[in-house]
């Protein structure tokens, strides 16, 4: 019986690992995307002589 309860425990504690990580993963892609979405908007918006290397 308590072998049963130990496998038990380990199956929901990977289940939950797995959980985890594809959280983490989702929660990682959205922030890549965004931070793709935040320098898109400062290159449009950057004046040309800035981006070669001028001052405002």
């Amino acid at each position: 019986m308590k072998k049963r309860k130990v496998k038990d425990f380990i199956a929901l504690d990977a289940q939950k690992l797995v959980r985890d990580c594809e959280e983490y993963l989702e929660e990682e892609k959205a922030l890549e995307l965004d931070l793709k979405e935040r320098e898109e908007i400062i290159r449009k918006e950057t004046p040309d002589d800035v981006k070669k290397g001028g001052y405002l």
